[in-house]
């Protein structure tokens, strides 16, 4: 027989229960053996998790494992645990042939990898070796496996032969040393997991009902911490004087040291700029002004996304690090630093924002360039701020 711990799963959170401790010494097909519990819970996602007192048989055994000469303890915890289950999944993990599998995942919160041959998962305790792991198949140390409950064992090694009954049912995990893990549950209510509440925690309060759930990753969801890369405001390097610097201006080795500098909004013609530029002569507005601005990121590959606000009047052309980032109010194809915003600016003070694909932010030193485009030479104002803020 074997050593078998049984949670009674509604669809709130379990209790947890010693059911039964007998050695398998000789690493063969375990036995099962439970308390005979109740199905707790229902299908409204908040009932709560009830405990099986059952007790069936004696817990204080010491076995040997016959290949090692260790003694087997029945009450060790298994290395791996049932992290989270999906009974009834229509949209919380869609795979790439569109199919929607419920759901288990292992987890694995030692330092060491465990490699899976000999174990085996069950939706059915008296059948504990229902269904075989695939020989070496492991759980990173710290990973999570996600298993897919598709009766569909011969499909790939993550594809189980059973599926979860989403009105009640029975999951256990088992050791190649007879040690198993058990859950029973209720009812569960489709695209709600049950999930530890933190990562194969056990005892009261232990588990919970999650919308979608976190299918093959934490169950404990750290909320995203944003900070500011280039505040609104900052200090730019600008060019005024109508003449197209050279082409390398958008690149980061530019040297724009003659440029002058000033603080944001840069500009002239309206009450909100801070830093006045020469719009241009007495024949007209320039078409276009130059402003250079260098911003270090740290470790961009931890982050999750990035927005990039933008005030401008009338329209320009931003590049970062020498490549082409967007428009705004500017034609497309081909531009040239005679070419003319599309028109007025819709807002003189808004910005507008863009999501920006992290994987473009550089370590370290990073470097945009922005061509202000002013609508008509006979333009009455001209403006630019921006900002950068960044998503971990």
């Amino acid at each position: 027989m074997v050593a078998l711990w049984v949670w009674m799963v509604g669809c709130g959170g379990p209790s947890e229960v010693e059911t039964g401790a007998d050695p398998t010494p000789d690493g063969g097909t375990p036995g099962t053996e439970d308390g005979g519990g109740v199905d707790g819970g229902g299908a409204d996602g908040g009932s709560t998790w009830t405990e099986d007192t059952g007790d069936t048989g004696d817990t204080g055994d010491t076995g040997d494992t016959g290949d090692t000469g260790e003694p087997w303890d029945p009450k060790a915890p298994l290395e791996l645990c049932i992290n989270e289950l999906m009974a009834s999944n229509a949209a919380s993990l869609v795979l790439e042939d569109g199919s929607t599998p419920d759901w288990i995942e292992l987890h694995n919160p030692g330092t060491e990898a465990i490699v899976l041959d000999g174990w085996s998962i069950s939706d059915d305790l008296a059948d504990p070796r229902k269904h075989l792991f695939v020989a070496g198949m492991q759980v990173e140390a710290g990973g999570f496996l996600l298993l897919h409950a598709d009766d569909q064992a011969l499909l790939s090694p993550q594809s189980l032969g059973f599926k979860l009954s989403a009105t009640k049912g029975e999951l256990a995990l088992y050791a190649p040393d007879g040690r198993g893990q058990a859950l029973r549950y209720g009812a569960m209510v489709t695209d709600f997991s049950a999930a530890r509440v933190s990562d194969c925690c056990t005892g009261e309060g232990c588990w919970e009902t999650v919308f979608h759930g976190t299918p093959g990753s934490s169950n404990v969801v750290i909320p995203p911490v944003t900070s500011t890369v280039i505040e609104s405001g900052s200090a730019w390097r600008y060019l005024d004087t109508g003449i197209e610097p050279d082409p390398s201006w958008t690149e980061w080795g530019f040297d724009d040291s003659a440029w002058a500098e000033g603080p944001a909004p840069l500009g002239f013609g309206d009450t909100h700029i801070v830093t006045v530029v020469n719009g241009g002569d007495a024949s007209g507005n320039y078409p276009s002004t130059w402003f250079r601005l260098a911003f270090r990121v740290e470790d961009p590959s931890s982050l999750r996304a990035a927005e990039l606000g933008l005030m401008v009047d009338d329209g320009a052309v931003i590049w970062l690090n020498g490549a082409e980032l967007l428009r705004q109010n500017m034609a497309e194809g081909e531009l040239g630093a005679g070419d003319w915003a599309l028109g007025a600016a819709a807002s003189e003070t808004g910005f507008s924002r863009y999501e920006l694909d992290p994987a473009l932010l550089l370590e370290g030193d990073n470097q945009l360039a922005v061509r202000v485009h002013q609508a008509a030479s006979t333009s009455s104002d001209l403006g630019l701020d921006l900002s950068l803020t960044v998503e971990r």
